[in-house]
């Protein structure tokens, strides 16, 4: 189930300390040195019990340092010190061990887990951020960092009162740090660092929002691993947003301010199909198809397409508030969604093609390239109004609208049957069908330059 859990993103620094303890082992029999958690850069205290009385003890470590090292036990028989670990240490563990002192003999010791900080950040509904903090010093003053007027907010905080937990005005009292400006179009990568005024630790979260909008010709990486989950596109109204989540892409919508219902964008695909991709991807071609890509070596394979290409090279792919994916062409005009699949076309723009079979179509007057070869106008009751005279010339013509303005009907082996003649007219022109079944080509100044006169 995906949650907010996928925006939760951590910076943990990994390392190796080494496990050398100098001097005898042998433990005194009643000394025990407690167990510690430090954090590179915070003091932690660590006890040792079970020593005589009045006598002092050395307390060590392979990295770090005690403050003060050498202590003189009370008299229930108890060292208590503070143990500091370098700020920058990457160690996942350290050793420490406590000797009598002027004796190198080992009564004690503990092997000590090194916890390192980090942050995570968790988006809601209601444009507000929690900022999580682990490893600062319980209410140490904090400074904040973070890009305007992407993110507002205050600029100083508090640690919580343990060591981790949401940062708070006064110490005790949990608040959202951060509001957000909502989703951008493009996806938008930011970075909120916080500094530590006590101790002088810095941590830095960078996350990256999905965008609302894919353009042609770009590509939303796809994770391959059936167990991991993405953000890939959210809707201008951060209700709705595409996933991927154990192998499947969803649509995610809202519901209410603890959870989300969910549902396949895709209800027949079979999953496992991109297990084996060595790398995956969501790509909105030129040729205005939406393709869901698998690469294994230099191999690609469709695990998925809209069935849009030929639709226009300047189509783009939005997650409305409506929660429905959807593919426009440049004339804004819906070609596609994700509940009810290729819609309609009305219109064709440069690079977009028809194949056999295929047509524009509005107030049920229709342009259909047949599977003959010839281009129909149908009226509402299905008479042929207009034609290109090519029926008999191919099962396999293509009309293109080229990008020198010139609408072109082409054979099977590439050679032209008809065209309007506007070569050179300009590279936006555009093809429509209105609603009284005339066929028309206009400029991007909307000046007709051919029309079928239907």
């Amino acid at each position: 189930m995906v949650g907010r859990t996928l925006r939760a993103l951590a910076i943990v620094a990994v390392g190796v300390a080494a496990l050398v303890v100098p001097g005898s082992m042998a433990s005194a029999t009643s000394a025990v040195l407690q167990p510690v958690y430090p954090y590179p850069g915070l003091p932690a205290t660590v006890t040792a019990a079970g020593l005589s009385a009045g006598q002092q003890y050395d307390l060590h470590a392979d990295t770090g340092s005690f403050s003060p090292s050498t202590v003189t036990a009370s008299s229930s028989g108890r060292v208590v010190s503070s143990y500091l670990l370098p700020g920058s240490s990457t160690a996942t563990s350290v050793d420490l061990w406590v000797t009598a002192t002027g004796d190198g003999s080992v009564l004690s010791s503990v092997t000590a887990v090194v916890q390192h900080p980090y942050l995570n950040v968790s988006h809601f509904e209601s444009y507000h951020f929690d900022l999580g903090v682990f490893g600062f010093a319980a209410g140490e003053p904090l400074k904040l960092a973070f890009p305007a007027p992407y993110l507002t907010g205050p600029t100083t905080a508090v640690a919580p009162a343990t060591l981790s937990g949401g940062l708070t005005t006064d110490g005790t009292t949990p608040y959202p740090a951060l509001t957000w400006s909502g989703p951008q179009a493009d996806p938008h990568t930011y970075t909120v660092t916080v500094t530590g005024q006590t101790y002088g630790r810095t941590l830095s979260i960078t996350q990256t929002d999905p965008g609302t909008t894919l353009q042609a010709g770009r590509a939303l990486p796809v994770p391959t691993n059936p167990s991991a989950g993405a953000f890939l596109l959210q809707s201008a109204d951060a209700q709705h947003e595409l996933v991927y989540d154990f192998a499947d892409l969803e649509l995610l919508t809202t519901d209410g301010p603890n959870g989300f219902n969910e549902g396949p964008l895709l209800p027949t695909f079979d999953p496992s199909k991109s297990y084996a991709c060595a790398t995956s991807n969501l790509a909105l071609a030129t040729n205005g198809g939406l393709y869901w890509s698998c690469y294994t070596g230099t191999t690609r394979s469709t695990l998925w397409t809209s069935g849009t290409a030929g639709t226009g090279s300047g189509n783009t792919l939005t997650l409305t508030d409506a929660g429905l994916l959807t593919i426009y062409n440049v004339l804004g005009q819906a070609i596609w969604n994700s509940q009810a699949g290729a819609l309609h076309r009305t219109s064709l723009t440069p690079n977009a093609i028809l194949t056999p079979g295929q047509r524009l179509f509005v107030n049920r007057y229709s342009l259909l390239l047949q599977t003959d070869g010839n281009l129909v106008i149908y009226s509402p009751v299905g008479h042929s109004i207009w034609s290109t005279k090519t029926a008999g010339s191919g099962a396999h013509n293509h009309l293109l609208l080229q990008t020198d303005g010139n609408l072109v009907l082409y054979g099977a082996t590439g050679h032209a049957l008809w065209s309007t003649h506007t070569s050179g007219t300009g590279a936006h022109n555009v093809l429509t069908l209105e609603s009284n079944g005339n066929l028309v080509l206009v400029n991007a100044n909307h000046i007709v330059l051919w029309s079928s006169h239907t």
